[in-house]
C-alpha cells in the first residue's frame, strides 16, 4: 500500500523547476519564495499567507514579498514588525500599504525609509510635505519624480532647484498645455522648462500637438541655464527630423 506524501517538491506543486521541499504546514511557500510571490492573486495571498506563515519565510522571501503590491495591510504589518531595516525600505516603495503604514514607517526615523516612501506613488500630500521637510537631496530628489506629487509641491521642489518631472508624468499633453501649467515653465524656466524638455521628449503623444511646447520648453531653459542646453535641441531635431518650422523655432 503507498505511503501518503506529506511533504512535496516545489515544482510539483507551483510548477517550474525548483526541488525544494514544500508542504501544506508552510503553506506550500518553497525556502525560495516561488508561490509567495508569484502567480497568486490578492485574495489568495490573503487565505494562504497568514501572519504565522510570513514569520516564518526566510529574510530573502520577506524582503520579496514587501514589494508585492498585492498583500494586505495585515501582511504589511507583519513585514514591518520583523523589524529589518530591508525589508521595511522595500515595504517603503510598496503601492499597496496604506496610511497607517506610511506613518509607522515615518516614524521609523530611518533615512533609507524615507527615501523610499518618497518614491512610493500612494504617498499622500501631509507625507509628501513631511518628507520635504527632511530637507535631504536624495529625499527630495526622489519626490521630484514621484508622479503623485500636487502642484504645491512641484512648485516647492523648483524653488529649491530640483526638476519635478513627476508632477508631468501623468498628465495629457492638453492637461499640461494648459495656461496654470504653462504658467510654470515662465515662473521656473530653469527647473520647469528642463522638466517638460525631458517629458515631452519621452512622450508617444501626437508630435504636432507638441512641436510648439517642445520649442517654447527648450527656449525659456536655454535662457534660463545660461545658453548651454544639455543637447536638447539636437534631441528635437532628431524628433522632427527635415522639419522647417522646428529649425526656425529652436534657431
Amino acid at each position: 500500500m503507498a505511503t501518503k506524501q506529506t511533504t512535496q517538491l516545489c515544482y510539483q506543486v507551483n510548477g517550474g523547476t525548483c526541488r525544494n521541499k514544500v508542504s501544506a504546514k508552510n503553506y506550500y511557500v518553497c525556502a525560495a519564495g516561488h508561490r509567495a510571490i508569484k502567480g497568486m492573486s490578492r485574495d489568495e495571498i490573503a487565505t494562504q499567507l497568514p501572519a504565522e506563515a510570513i514569520r516564518k519565510m526566510s529574510w530573502h522571501v520577506q524582503c520579496e514579498l514587501a514589494t508585492n503590491p498585492s498583500i494586505d495591510h495585515d501582511m504589511a504589518q507583519a513585514l514591518f514588525d520583523t523589524g529589518e531595516d530591508r525589508i521595511r525600505r522595500n515595504l517603503a516603495k510598496n503601492p499597496s500599504i496604506d496610511r497607517d503604514m506610511m506613518q509607522a514607517l515615518f516614524a521609523t526615523r530611518d533615512k533609507g525609509i524615507w527615501s523610499g516612501l518618497a518614491t512610493n506613488p500612494s504617498i499622500d500630500r501631509d507625507i509628501a510635505q513631511a518628507l520635504f521637510d527632511m530637507e535631504d537631496w536624495v529625499i527630495r530628489c526622489n519626490l521630484a519624480w514621484n508622479p503623485s506629487i500636487d502642484r504645491e509641491m512641484a512648485i516647492k521642489l523648483a524653488k529649491d532647484e530640483y526638476r519635478p518631472i513627476g508632477y508631468l508624468e501623468n498628465k495629457s499633453i492638453t492637461e499640461i498645455c494648459n495656461g496654470e501649467n504653462i504658467s510654470l515653465i515662465n515662473e521656473y524656466p530653469k527647473e520647469f522648462g528642463r522638466a517638460y524638455l525631458d517629458h515631452l521628449l519621452g512622450s508617444d503623444e501626437d508630435l504636432d500637438q507638441m512641436k510648439a511646447l517642445l520649442c517654447y520648453s527648450y527656449d525659456c531653459y536655454r535662457k534660463a541655464s545660461g545658453g548651454n542646453p544639455k543637447g536638447y535641441k539636437e534631441q528635437i531635431l532628431e524628433k522632427y527630423p527635415n522639419d522647417e518650422e522646428v529649425k526656425i523655432l529652436l534657431s
